[in-house]
């Protein structure tokens, strides 16, 4: 009797350890994906999509290109895009819309620096990545944990404007005029803190909302200063600021960011948008043999020359793939992996990330020259 109990007991125990297995195989084990889903928030449409396109054109052929060669441990790779409208709010809803719908663990794009604001907290909360590939406001820097770009940030841009400024252009009083978005209110900031320090004097600051065309007022008061220069931090609005300025006959040294290459600077303010200076991180198509073949392709396949935010787009497919490859398909992974990213060469040069998810990388000095924008060589 005893053993015949006991010949129970066993097999009860081997049909519940059966029963465990099959329990762990069904439902503890997590089912690999058959393809690897990265999201995009990009500008499509709005005052922003002349430099999104551009980083979406880059994204595009690094898709491609890592597809054709087997994609990520041959596993095809999709791109999950949702427009952001330039709008804030709309960019939000469409980081929740990829995270919802695709439960992706990285969402890159989003060129404008408000886009990534609103969207940070949410990744973070959420522990989605959020990997920039163009916005510039110093403020991301302390965005959080999740947060990462490979677009250098303002501040070492408009730390270079200000000392170029004041040391190669020896402008010592000077106005400035920002949009008031994170991109604007933050690299004021620091400009107006720089330039202050090695002695200069800003006379006059005013912000103003984005979409804004009247800059009459502004200019005015501009006009009755005692100003050198004036320094512009904005986008689409660049076009109507150089226009009336020159409508007003004001003569001074114009100096911007990089929005300079916004939508239609040319078409609305003609010759008055010439010699327009501003700094941007440093894109040079013929500095590698990378960028130069990069340059090559993007021309054969659009008809165009590539640019900066071609690059940063198409880098920042390649190292999301790198680091997925390399570390695993989850947030904590691709975090992990994004921290630790060493020897990555891209179009734009060596990437490294330091303990905010910013890069380090050199300036350049541009001007805006007939209806193009061209490096500065004084």
């Amino acid at each position: 009797m005893n053993n015949f109990r006991k010949l129970i007991t066993h097999h009860w125990s081997l049909i519940t350890v059966l029963f465990l297995v099959v329990l762990v195989l069904t439902f503890g084990c997590k089912k690999e994906p058959k393809e690897i889903n990265i999201g995009a928030i990009l500008e499509l449409t709005g005052p922003l999509s002349v430099l999104a396109e551009r980083s979406a054109k880059g994204m595009e052929m690094a898709l491609e290109e890592i597809n054709k060669s087997g994609g990520i441990h041959g596993k095809k790779v999709n791109l999950i895009i949702e427009d952001t409208k330039s709008d804030p709010k709309e960019g939000v809803s469409a980081f929740l819309k990829i995270v919802n719908t695709y439960h992706v663990p990285v969402i890159t794009g989003a060129v404008g620096s408000s886009i990534v604001m609103a969207c940070a907290p949410i990744a973070n909360e959420k522990k989605v990545i959020l990997f920039s590939a163009g916005a510039t406001s110093p403020l991301i820097t302390k965005a959080g944990d999740y947060v990462f770009r490979n677009r250098l940030s303002g501040e070492a841009e408009v730390r270079a404007m200000a000392d170029f400024a004041i040391k190669k252009m020896s402008i010592r009083k000077i106005a400035v005029l920002y949009v008031n978005t994170d991109y604007g209110t933050g690299n004021k900031d620091v400009f107006e803190r720089t330039f202050t320090n090695l002695g200069g004097e800003v006379l006059l600051s005013e912000g103003f909302d984005q979409g804004e065309t009247d800059f009459r007022p502004h200019l005015s008061k501009i006009k009755r200063l005692d100003v050198e220069g004036l320094y512009i931090i904005a986008v689409a609005e660049n076009g109507y600021i150089l226009k009336q300025a020159k409508e007003l006959g004001l003569h001074l040294r114009f100096l911007s960011t990089v929005g300079i290459e916004g939508p239609d600077v040319w078409k609305i303010a003609g010759n008055a948008a010439n010699g327009v200076i501003y700094t941007v991180q440093k894109f040079d198509p013929i500095s590698s043999q990378k960028a130069e073949q990069f340059n090559k392709l993007y021309l054969k396949k659009y008809g165009k020359e590539s640019d900066l935010f071609a690059a940063l787009g198409y880098d920042a497919i390649y190292i999301i793939a790198k680091v997925i490859n390399d570390y695993g398909y989850n947030a904590e992974a691709i975090k992990t992996g994004l921290y630790n990213l060493k020897d990555f060469v891209g179009v734009e040069g060596p990437v490294k990330f330091d303990e905010n998810g910013d890069i380090q990388s050199e300036v350049m000095m541009k001007i805006t020259k007939d209806g193009d924008f061209v490096p500065y060589n004084p």
